[in-house]
């Protein structure tokens, strides 16, 4: 399966995630074995940021235009190869930006790559007018709802960077936190269900009720739980258990039969099979983490949270859920070309996967000691996908044989 239109495109947003993805395991394995030490929050944020937009969201937008892409106008052709060539652009300076620890350098070129960003989310709503909202598949619905999920945690995350960068307060509660759980429980979760919604089940896919009602939870559980951190309404956090557990189960009963089925020995749509585990981790944590907030029965500001916990649910789904699907794609967007390295497959896989799996539980349970073991396993298999995929994504296709009846 290859993209119909705007292949070169789509090409520029992977590959420039691949090469910025490079920081965030090179810092995971300085932090995880602490061969330096404590790494300052420049570093770390800088870690942060260089997976979720480096990577993940580069690798999101490149699906957004591969799934709208069909349905835009030739007179805006040009347009689109503009926005994405400013995305391939704005989000490694921003990345760089946090790295620097530049305070006013974070906040103008985040406002300049929120601007980008809202390119993207009028980008999917003018695509989705024009197909006709009743005809987009789960995956483009998915999509749209999820990237303005995005645009909502974005301006959170750089107005936060204003008023570090100013000393202006304009936030009274818990802006981090909601704008991490916009990010998390809107945008990377709604666009991790349509993505892994449309690979796995291909031509199977089908708009329904419950994927309506699906959907439609998971964008309202993410609003729920941003809002009540942002305005430190704890009973409007709440509301986004239930929308979060319905969401889930109808997922499961969608996909499950699917992923179960899929051989996890060879094949690109492993990627996604195993994606679906660790998405259902990252909201059963989510839910658990909510769970702990209103059974506490304090204020925000007051609540102890589990620090291996955040960090457990975040890699379930940067790492467990989102990389696999990207590999994934990746491994059937080159499928036509020279499997350059064949032999890497097998390690990418199973060593991201086994990697991961035994981080998150090593995080959750509170063994510290074992991240300098595992965190450089998951390290090298992601060093290894982006060199893999990278000469593939290089080489030429291949050319078809059509056999000539005598």
């Amino acid at each position: 399966m290859r993209p119909t239109r705007f292949a070169t495109e789509i090409g520029w947003l992977l590959q420039t995630g691949l090469i910025v993805f490079i920081v965030t395991p090179t810092i995971g394995i300085i932090n995880g074995t602490k061969i330096f030490g404590t790494l300052s929050r420049d570093v770390l944020l800088t870690h942060v940021h260089s997976g979720t937009l480096g990577w993940i969201t580069l690798g999101a937008m490149a699906m957004v235009l591969w799934l709208f892409g069909p349905a835009v106008p030739a007179s805006k052709d040009r347009n689109t190869r503009t926005l994405a060539i400013l995305s391939a652009v704005a989000i490694p300076v921003y990345v760089a930006a946090f790295f620097s620890g530049n305070l006013p350098a974070r906040a103008i070129t985040g406002t300049l790559l929120l601007l980008v960003i809202v390119m993207w989310a009028v980008f999917a709503i003018g695509a989705a007018s024009g197909i006709g909202w009743g005809r987009l598949s789960v995956a483009q619905l998915a999509a749209v709802l999820s990237l303005v999920s995005l645009v909502i945690g974005s301006t959170i995350g750089v107005l936060i960077q204003i008023q570090l960068a100013t000393g202006t307060k304009i936030f009274a509660n818990d802006a981090v936190g909601a704008h991490a759980t916009a990010q998390v429980s809107g945008y990377l979760v709604l666009m991790s269900v349509g993505l892994i919604d449309w690979r796995l089940l291909g031509d199977r896919s089908r708009r329904t009720l419950a994927s309506n009602v699906m959907i439609g939870a998971l964008f309202l559980g993410g609003l729920c739980v941003a809002g009540g951190l942002l305005l430190g309404l704890i009973p409007l956090a709440a509301l986004a258990t239930p929308l979060e557990i319905l969401a889930v189960v109808i997922f499961l009963i969608r996909v499950a039969p699917s992923a179960l089925r899929t051989p996890l020995r060879s094949g690109s749509a492993r990627f996604f099979a195993i994606a679906v585990p660790f998405l259902v981790t990252n909201i059963v944590l989510t839910v658990y983490l909510i769970v702990t907030i209103v059974s506490s029965g304090k204020p925000f500001d007051q609540i102890e949270i589990p620090f291996g916990l955040i960090i457990g649910l975040d890699h379930a789904i940067f790492v467990g859920t989102m990389t696999n699907i990207l590999f994934g794609v990746l491994s059937q967007a080159t499928s036509d070309r020279a499997r350059v390295w064949a032999w890497a497959d097998q390690l990418v896989f199973w060593l991201l996967n086994a990697g991961v799996a035994v981080f998150i539980v090593v995080l959750i349970t509170g063994a510290t000691d074992l991240e300098r073991f595992t965190a450089p396993v998951m390290g090298l298999a992601v060093y290894l996908g982006i060199a893999t995929f990278t000469l593939r994504l290089r080489a030429q296709p291949e050319p078809v044989t059509v056999a000539i009846p005598a």
